[in-house]
């Protein structure tokens, strides 16, 4: 397989977030941010060095006038030398890459988007995705994070309550309710759920959690996965998936099947069972 081309981007701002461990990098992207979808990634590396070696991947979190928006959490090498970086300096991406949430098809009586942590990035984005192409009569935003200040987008969901349905919740109570966001998503739900489509992204425990909520609730999960080379050959970002009655393990890459999956294809037993 050819590889896809990358580009040289520049940094047009890269700020802290209400917890400074998270931050928001605008790159300035060009023709690409045009096709960027809600669920797509990008694949990132610091130009002139091998350190580290792969790249790293992003869900996209915005794109428009030729910008895309990135959210990370400083946890390793790349990370934490893309939190020095300043306006101006030059990173090497390719991408837009990946299916995204679906934005074709039946409009939705009501689209529920569910975030746990900084898996939230790309939610706002889809949001007003939905809205502007009329997929949804009703949208709710739920977002869940460890304390207040992890609450991604807190004040730029709650700006948008003429259009938007929003709630939080913190695991310590400090913003919102006390709990997690599949709480406020099964509260939310009614039964039957007739209409409803739900769309979340988040660690894999959360998403597993999801799958279990209802089994017929239609739901697509951005999955997470361990990405190498970025375009399905090194087979690093497997995913289980359920197998045919009776027949073989299937596996599907994140990076090019995904992110984006049916929830209830995942096979989470699996997942779980792999990661032990």
């Amino acid at each position: 397989m050819t590889p896809p081309p990358s580009r040289i981007v520049k940094i047009v701002s890269n700020e802290p977030l209400t917890d400074p461990e998270f931050r928001e990098l605008q790159i300035d992207a060009g023709a690409a941010a045009a096709d960027a979808k809600p669920g797509q990634f990008v694949h990132v590396r610091l130009p002139g060095t091998l350190d580290p070696l792969l790249r790293r991947p992003f869900s996209v979190a915005g794109a428009g006038d030729g910008r895309l928006t990135i959210v990370y959490k400083r946890v390793g090498a790349l990370t934490s030398r893309l939190a020095s970086l300043r306006p101006g300096a030059e990173l090497d991406m390719f991408g837009p890459r990946g299916h995204g949430y679906r934005l074709e098809g039946p409009k939705a009586a009501h689209a529920i988007l569910a975030g746990g942590g900084y898996g939230a990035a790309p939610l706002l984005f889809l949001a007003r995705t939905l809205r502007e192409r009329a997929l949804a009569s009703r949208i709710t935003l739920l977002v869940g994070a460890r304390t207040a200040a992890q609450l991604l987008w807190r004040e730029r969901v709650e700006a948008e309550s003429s259009w938007l349905d929003a709630g939080f919740a913190t695991d310590d109570g400090s913003y919102g309710e006390k709990g997690t966001v599949l709480d406020l998503l099964m509260a939310r739900l009614s039964d039957p759920a007739a209409g409803v489509r739900v769309c979340a992204c988040g660690p894999s425990a959360m998403l597993a959690g999801l799958a279990r909520i209802r089994p017929g609730l239609p739901a697509e999960v951005a999955a997470e996965g361990h990405m190498g080379c970025g375009m399905g050959v090194c087979q690093g970002c497997v995913l289980p998936m359920v197998p045919a009655a009776g027949g073989p393990a299937r596996y599907a890459r994140v990076c090019h099947e995904g992110p984006v999956f049916d929830v209830h294809a995942i096979d989470w037993a699996a997942v779980k069972a792999a990661r032990l």
